[in-house]
């Protein structure tokens, strides 16, 4: 059972599930701009969590950041030491 919108464009529940549908579906209507803020926010977020995943043994873990060379670079001619 689904929720199905009526001509007035309101949806008709059937259940909970359908409901919950039916809230989620107005409200990014009403606020697109939020909801894609929310979507982008939650696939950062995914996106650290498999990063801190990833193993050190990676290939990518031994090359250095453009930041790091940068900030190493910066060291140097301020001639400080680490």
């Amino acid at each position: 059972m689904n929720a199905i919108e009526n001509a007035s464009g309101q949806c008709e529940v059937n259940n909970v599930l359908s409901a919950a549908q039916c809230r989620t579906t107005e409200a990014i209507k009403a606020y697109p701009g939020v909801s894609m803020l929310a979507v982008f926010g939650v696939g950062v977020g995914i996106g650290a969590v498999l990063g801190g995943l990833m193993p050190y043994g990676s290939p990518f873990a031994g090359a250095e950041t453009m930041s790091e060379r940068i900030g190493r670079q910066v060291c140097d001619a301020l001639n400080i030491k680490f």
